[in-house]
């Protein structure tokens, strides 16, 4: 076959493809049943009621054609009141809370470290530890010069006042 022969072949596939796919309708099938008046009147039945944890699904079906499709209810989720303390561990510095669901009363317990009676940052108390070390040294120095002293002083008139006898 020679090259000016397969050009031509090429030429005529390409028409026809294009021919085909312009006028042929392509697509998904119609899957919605067309009522008398055109307007479905749908009746729902539950299949599988939803609860806090699953989805559910109704099927509704119009009564006029007979008709029908499935709709997937979500889950509604839980609604859980506020954390109470249900038991207090000092020793271990635990204590367990506990908290219910609203609606089908299933409850979640939880264990959460005890808050400190003094909240102390090792800083500040290092930090006013030294400086409550300072200034009781300093007490305790006065007054130990100050034994010293009046030790001295003591001391010291004894001598004088045998001196000048």
């Amino acid at each position: 076959m020679s090259r000016g022969r397969k050009l031509w072949i090429l030429r005529i596939l390409l028409i026809v493809f294009l021919f085909v796919s312009l006028n042929s309708k392509t697509g998904y099938a119609d899957t919605a049943y067309s009522c008398e008046n055109g307007i479905h009147e749908f009746e729902s039945h539950i299949r599988v009621l939803n609860t806090e944890d699953t989805q559910g699904e109704a099927e509704n079906v119009c009564v006029l054609c007979g008709y029908s499709y499935i709709e997937y209810l979500p889950a509604t989720g839980h609604r859980f009141g506020e954390w109470e303390t249900v038991e207090e561990n000092a020793k271990m510095g635990i204590k367990t809370e506990k908290r219910v669901c609203l609606g089908c009363r299933r409850s979640e317990t939880r264990e959460v470290p005890m808050e400190k009676l003094w909240k102390v940052n090792k800083l500040d108390y290092l930090l006013s530890a030294s400086i409550g070390g300072i200034w009781g040294y300093g007490a305790l120095a006065l007054w130990y010069d100050g034994l010293v002293l009046n030790w001295y002083k003591k001391n010291s008139r004894k001598t004088s006042k045998r001196r000048y006898k």
